[in-house]
């Protein structure tokens, strides 16, 4: 992940997405369709991998063992239970925070390793 996308992911509402990942979701897309299932993963521009979906049009649904929504077409997100949202966005920032510190680590490793 790049630094531009991470700080769209930190910045943005999208922490809070990427936060309550692995719960179960219904995604409200712009077509007026819905997708229920669980949120598998989350990029920063809203493209999530729903896992067991079930998608539901106004004519048909069908269900799949995964599904791609593409992050242009999302209206809103449900969460099927109440989600703590502080904690949520705080579980996506502080993964970050990890993973810098241990890029900075193995920076600074591979610069004393190189000055020897």
């Amino acid at each position: 992940m790049d630094k531009t996308e991470r700080e769209r992911i930190q910045k943005g509402l999208v922490s809070f997405v990427k936060g309550i990942v692995g719960r179960k979701v219904c995604i409200e897309l712009r077509n007026n369709n819905y997708v229920y299932g669980t949120l598998e993963d989350c990029d920063s521009y809203l493209n999530m991998r729903i896992r067991d979906a079930d998608v539901i049009r106004a004519t048909d649904s069908e269900s799949a063992a995964e599904f791609f929504v593409a992050g242009r077409h999302v209206r809103f997100v449900h969460l099927e239970h109440y989600a703590d949202v502080k904690s949520a966005i705080n579980r996506t920032i502080n993964g970050f925070l990890r993973d810098a510190k241990k890029i900075d680590r193995n920076q600074s490793n591979a610069n004393r390793q190189s000055h020897q």
